[in-house]
């Protein structure tokens, strides 16, 4: 006879489902009791997607195997730009079911008529990029004594073209046509004229030389001003007939040969007080304190037409280079293409983790283009902060700083480590933190003497 009684084998099952929030499982019976190798899938509701997880399977441990299923929100990001056009939509980030709609700048149109897009997967957005073209106009008509001068022949939008007569003639009207937004181009067909000029009235202590041609003068017809015996032509030695009843050039001025003290210019000042100055007389520009001259004027003459050589003077600040980077750092007022002028100061914020050194924050623009010395200096935060980690059963922590990590010491003689790590890491705020706070034993025979601890 066999010992014991009859073996009885029973099937293994596994008790209720895991709760899906934001969702259900699907299986073949959705109540307990599951047995051996049952599985179950997770279904997200509407609007919803799974973000991590799988089928789960009743084991032969009695238990669900199988990783979490977690269901998450769908949402979709702010769609990538797209050229000539927006979105009528500024977010970061859209809930399932959004809708953008995109739109061309003027003078552009939609060329795949993408009326708008919807937020239907995570980070998916519905239908292709939008395509926003610029509107075309046709090439314009011919004229007679004339043409259109233009830099493309494809006449986009706002492609202006400019009316260009034949030499010797003149348009009358406007000088240029635009392609408008209907795909026109602006204002009537232009007319080009002949060129021509009547006569100059007569100069003080002068006259003009017409080289024995009578009125009307044709299109470049060239007069000459002379001056009477002690005086020189100050302005206007030629003349030309160059627009209708229009002559180029100065007209003409006689004079006596002196010249007036040049007016002042901006951050600076010249050599000379004097109100007139003799032909030949010398003037040097010098600017002030922290400005430097751009045109490199460092003189003018008086000359023989009562003008002073050269162009006026022009001083503009005293610019610096970007300032040096900062390590571990960076600059509070800097803009892109931002220029740093005589006297600008930028001030250092030093990044999570570092703080000043010195009490130096900031740096100024010099009248040599150097920036003030000495510089601001970022160094890390050294943790002096326990508050977070201080335990009875720790001795010592490390010195640390910003980013580094080190281990407590502990009374090992009383205490012995039953969890976690006595490993501390140095944060931005000065404070120490456990990587994984840990958990002390105490030995039986401080047990009996806790009093002596404690």
């Amino acid at each position: 006879m066999w010992s014991g009684p009859e073996p009885i084998c029973t099937i293994i099952t596994c008790g209720e489902l895991p709760v899906l929030e934001k969702g259900n499982y699907d299986a073949e019976s959705t109540v307990p009791p599951y047995t051996y190798n049952h599985t179950v899938a997770p279904r997200c509701y509407e609007s919803y997607y799974l973000q991590q997880g799988g089928t789960l399977q009743c084991s032969a441990m009695d238990e669900w195997v199988g990783n979490e299923a977690v269901c998450t929100l769908i949402t979709c990001r702010q769609p990538d730009g797209f050229d000539n056009g927006s979105y009528n939509g500024s977010q970061q980030i859209y809930a399932y079911g959004s809708v953008l709609q995109p739109s061309c700048q003027h003078g552009y149109t939609m060329t795949n008529n993408v009326s708008a897009r919807i937020c239907n997967n995570p980070d998916f957005w519905t239908s292709d990029d939008p395509l926003c073209e610029i509107i075309r106009c046709d090439a314009p008509p011919e004229f007679d004594f004339g043409n259109y001068t233009y830099n493309s022949d494809t006449f986009a939008y706002n492609t202006q073209i400019t009316i260009s007569c034949y030499e010797g003639y003149f348009a009358s009207g406007h000088s240029s046509r635009t392609c408008q937004e209907n795909g026109q181009w602006s204002g009537p067909e232009p007319t080009c004229t002949r060129i021509t000029c009547d006569s100059l009235p007569p100069i003080d202590n002068g006259a003009y030389i017409s080289g024995g041609v009578s009125p009307p003068f044709d299109y470049m017809h060239e007069i000459t001003a002379n001056c009477d015996d002690g005086f020189y032509l100050k302005l206007g030695q030629k003349r030309s007939c160059a627009l209708p009843n229009t002559w180029i050039g100065a007209a003409a001025l006689c004079d006596f040969i002196t010249c007036r003290h040049p007016a002042d210019f901006d951050h600076g000042s010249y050599n000379g007080s004097q109100e007139t100055y003799m032909y030949g007389s010398l003037l040097s520009p010098a600017c002030d304190t922290g400005f430097e001259l751009t045109n490199h004027i460092q003189a003018r003459i008086c000359n023989v037409n009562n003008i002073w050589s050269g162009n006026d003077p022009s001083c503009v600040a005293v610019v610096c280079d970007s300032p040096p980077n900062i390590a571990n750092g960076n600059y509070n007022t800097i803009t892109t293409n931002a220029t740093f002028e005589y006297n600008s100061q930028v001030t250092v914020s030093c990044n999570d983790g570092y703080d000043i050194t010195d009490e130096i924050t900031s740096i100024t623009c010099t009248e040599n283009k150097t920036w003030s010395l000495p510089q601001p200096k970022c160094t890390k935060i050294r943790c002096f902060d326990f508050s977070v980690v201080e335990m009875d059963a720790i001795d010592t922590f490390p010195k640390l700083y910003f980013g580094s990590f080190g281990s407590a010491s502990y009374y090992n003689l009383s205490f012995f480590l039953t969890n976690g790590s006595v490993t501390v890491k140095c944060l931005s705020n000065g404070k120490l933190e456990w990587t994984q706070k840990p958990v002390f034993g105490m030995h039986a025979h401080c047990l009996q003497n806790r009093s002596l601890f404690f």
